[in-house]
Order: structure tokens, then C-alpha cells, then sequence
């Protein structure tokens, strides 16, 4: 999807700074990666949600967005943004695969 540009939201956040997790992709993915999502305010119903929405707006960004992530709570209820992943696999051949279906129809 090399027309998709990439956010973090990731507790790596605390342990790297961005350019060091740019090293932890390929380089053309790494290319894209914009930035990284602050940390989230504990006093909203769905913390990750807002705080992505906040980024979001701050940066100029109004397109479409997509987060994969492994805890529903944290949106909600039926976000037609999360793409859930499972915690205990990550991300895999199968997540990848519904993100291009989801990004595609996205577009579409």
C-alpha cells in the first residue's frame, strides 16, 4: 500500500525515538512513517481513539484512517476505523490481509 502513510501508537514510543523505530521496518515502509501519536489523556471513555483523532486533526490529516489494534475498548463501539488484531499473534499474514481489503475499499 505504498500510497498509505503510517502513525504510531505504540508503547515503543517510550523506549525509542522515532528514528530508531524507523530502523524496525523496511525501508520503503519506514519512508513513510509520519510521526507518533502522544500519549492519551486517562480521562476520555476511549483514550487511543481520541488521542489518534486529536493527532490527526492537529496534523492536517482529513483523509481516511485505519488503526490496527488488539483492544476494542479503547474505540468505540462498531468504529468502522479499528481493525482489530490479536494480542497474541500480532500482526500476521491474515491481519495484513484485511487491512488491504479495508484500505481498498477505503479508496474506493
Amino acid at each position: 500500500m505504498p500510497h498509505a502513510e503510517i502513525v504510531i501508537r505504540s508503547s515503543w514510543r517510550d523506549a525509542f525515538p522515532l528514528r530508531d523505530m524507523r530502523k524496525l521496518f523496511s525501508p520503503d515502509v519506514a519512508a513513510r512513517v509520519r510521526g507518533v501519536i502522544p500519549p492519551e489523556s486517562p480521562n476520555v471513555d476511549h483514550p487511543r481513539y481520541e488521542a489518534i483523532k486529536t493527532y490527526l486533526c492537529t496534523a492536517g490529516l482529513n483523509g481516511p484512517w485505519i488503526a490496527i489494534d488488539d483492544d476494542a475498548r479503547q474505540y468505540p463501539l462498531g468504529c468502522g476505523n479499528l481493525l482489530l488484531a490479536d494480542g497474541s499473534v500480532g500482526f500476521d499474514v491474515q491481519a495484513s490481509s484485511k487491512l488491504i481489503s479495508r484500505a481498498l475499499a477505503v479508496r474506493q
